[in-house]
């Protein structure tokens, strides 16, 4: 028991090599996410306003589906496959622009 103890008061070391490429690979992840977002933002512009209106709500207000459904006078069901097809439409809108990116 007490030699548990002592371990887990013990810090976990790294050596400098290790920790030089964790910031690399966290370095390129956060390029890789600024890149994301604004390809997000694109993708965002060219939606439907009906559908950014219903992302706002889910998103930026926190609405449930249900009440969503309830404001727009639609069953459930309904709005949740819309939400789960316009995720998807984001999705390879942004894939899209990144390998065009990438490509280009």
């Amino acid at each position: 028991m007490a030699h548990r103890q002592s371990l887990a008061r013990g810090r976990l070391v790294f050596q400098d090599e290790t920790i030089r490429e964790l910031v690399d690979v966290a370095t390129g992840r956060i390029e890789t996410m600024g890149e994301r977002e604004a390809a997000l933002r694109l993708c965002l512009a060219r939606l439907p306003k009906a559908q950014r209106q219903m992302l706002s709500r889910r998103y930026n207000q926190g609405m449930s589906v249900a009440q969503i459904a309830g404001e727009l006078s639609r069953p459930v069901g309904s709005v949740r496959q819309a939400l789960y097809r316009i995720r998807g439409a984001l999705q390879a809108c942004i894939d899209r622009r990144l390998s065009q990116q990438r490509a280009g």
